[in-house]
């Protein structure tokens, strides 16, 4: 099980809120975020996020690769 946060602090190009797990680079550079919690797969945290009323997420294409735009 890894950490997943929601960036809620800016978009990234596409307008979208990024998810990040724990061992990304960006992880606990995140000023504003939500913690969505401990998840196996990326696509679990992404449909978190959606549930907690974030209409607009990605993956980031660095930690979450399967679950970036583009790649699913």
């Amino acid at each position: 099980m890894t950490k997943f946060r929601l960036n809620n602090g800016r978009f990234n190009t596409n307008n979208d809120h990024e998810v990040h797990q724990e061992t990304c680079f960006y992880f606990n550079e995140l000023n504003q975020y939500v913690e969505l919690g401990e998840f196996v797969f990326c696509s679990t945290a992404l449909q978190k996020a959606r549930d907690l009323g974030f209409v607009h997420v990605d993956g980031c294409k660095i930690c979450c690769l399967a679950c970036h735009r583009g790649q699913l």
